[in-house]
């Protein structure tokens, strides 16, 4: 059965709303699609970045793992130096009492003596 032009008119009156429909409905899904590329790449740079930053804080922890044996040894090392400080004052400060006394003895033999 052949179509009339009148039945050609309305097919094409009928499909053309159809096709513009469907070359919005393909312009709209190229526009989500760019924009999903463009997520896509955001997302894989997060990813990037989220993998350094979990090997920096690996390296970081590693680190700091150090740490409280060195403020050990930091404090042992402080321990030791008051201690010889401690030494130190008194040592000079029983010398000054004894050079004191034998300045003293000496002005006392003196004032017998002299």
């Amino acid at each position: 059965m052949a179509l009339t032009k009148s039945d050609k008119e309305f097919i094409e009156l009928t499909i053309r709303p159809i096709q513009l429909d469907i070359k919005t409905v393909k312009e709209h899904l190229i526009k989500i699609n760019g924009t999903v590329h463009k997520h896509e790449d955001v997302i894989t740079q997060a990813l990037i970045e989220r993998t350094q930053n979990r090997e920096h804080a690996k390296h970081f922890e590693n680190s700091m793992s150090l740490i409280p044996s060195k403020v050990e040894n930091l404090e042992k090392n402080m321990f030791e130096n008051k201690i010889t400080k401690k030494f130190i004052v008194k040592v000079i400060g029983i010398t000054s009492i004894v050079i004191s006394i034998i300045v003293a003895v000496v002005q006392l033999v003196g004032h017998f003596i002299g």
